[in-house]
């Protein structure tokens, strides 16, 4: 696979059982990422806009991972989560590819949670203080 400098687009796709792909730029053909991943489902993906060979997958069953090579690899972040959360949405500062928010919910509750990363998902700290409602579904 060549690897060039071109930004890329990635599918951030909410369908289950849909290999994340990539695209470069103007390309009419697509090339699968998510092969690494053990063939798990990505609820959601995100790419680092000011690194774009980095990017971000939810995976269904609420796993989260990091590529920093375009999807070749995957880091898995899970363990670094709080246990007991249902994720549905990740977003990236536009200006620092290590700032990374991560919404969703409490599972069997109406509790929304919220976690703020400033170390690229190696750590989580709750930035839902005064959110109130039963999940944060989007990010921008």
């Amino acid at each position: 696979m060549r690897r060039t400098s071109t930004p890329l687009q990635v599918t951030a796709l909410a369908l289950m059982f849909v290999p994340l792909s990539w695209s470069q730029a103007g390309s009419s053909s697509w090339l699968p990422i998510s092969a690494s991943l053990n063939r798990a489902s990505v609820h959601e993906a995100t790419l680092a806009p000011s690194q774009p060979t980095r990017v971000f997958a939810i995976t269904r069953g609420n796993g989260l991972y990091r590529s920093d090579d375009r999807g070749v690899s995957w880091t898995d972040l899970t363990q670094s989560l709080p246990a007991a959360r249902l994720l549905a949405t990740v977003a990236v500062s536009p200006d620092d590819p290590d700032l990374v928010l991560l919404g969703g919910e409490e599972p069997g509750t109406d509790v929304a949670v919220l976690y703020r990363s400033t170390d690229g998902g190696e750590s989580w700290a709750s930035a839902a203080n005064g959110i109130v409602g039963k999940r944060v579904a989007e990010l921008a």
